[in-house]
């Protein structure tokens, strides 16, 4: 009886605590409908969702950087060969052209990856879904944004455009000497 007494007690101290603004006893479990469950779930799913959909920028700008990398390498290792080029009469536009082409190809083959392994990724996560919870969750079929698909296609061939400028523009204004006294090996 005395530990009745003490535990009731306890319990009123503590919600004398919690009106007062203290922090106060914490419950161990919570009882929720089906309802406000299920609108907490997708609560946590939406922010999961609103934080991954910040991943494909992210790997926008990486690949950008990759094509930017790759261009850099390109014309470092073949400067001489612009040299020359520019020696027998190819104009600095045209050099400039092929760069820029040259460019346009690399986040072609980038694009066209990115999307195919977008597409499986997509799908064995569809699969995954289906296959390895019955919880009676329902999945979704796959459909593709094919109007954000086509902006970020677009996007990364501007940016990969404007990435190739500044190696086009020196190759451009560089004069013949200096591009055919590099030294090869």
């Amino acid at each position: 009886m005395e530990l009745q007494n003490d535990l009731g007690e306890y319990a009123l101290m503590k919600v004398r605590e919690q009106e007062n603004g203290g922090e106060g006893a914490k419950p161990l479990v919570k009882a929720l409908t089906r309802e406000s469950l299920g609108g907490s779930v997708t609560s946590r799913g939406d922010d999961v969702i609103f934080t991954m959909s910040k991943l494909p920028i992210i790997m926008m700008v990486i690949a950008v950087l990759a094509v930017l990398n790759t261009v850099l390498a390109s014309v470092q290792s073949r400067r001489r060969e612009f040299g020359l080029m520019r020696a027998v009469g190819v104009p600095g536009g045209m050099v400039m052209r092929m760069l820029w082409a040259e460019t346009l190809m690399v986040s072609l083959c980038a694009v066209v990856m990115s999307l195919a392994l977008g597409v499986l990724g997509a799908w064995c996560s569809i699969q995954i879904l289906e296959y390895g919870y019955h919880f009676g969750i329902v999945t979704p079929p796959v459909t593709m944004p094919w109007a954000h698909l086509a902006c970020a296609v677009l996007l990364v061939f501007v940016l990969s455009s404007l990435a190739c400028l500044l190696p086009a523009w020196r190759m451009k204004h560089a004069s013949v000497t200096d591009l055919l006294s590099v030294r090869e090996g």
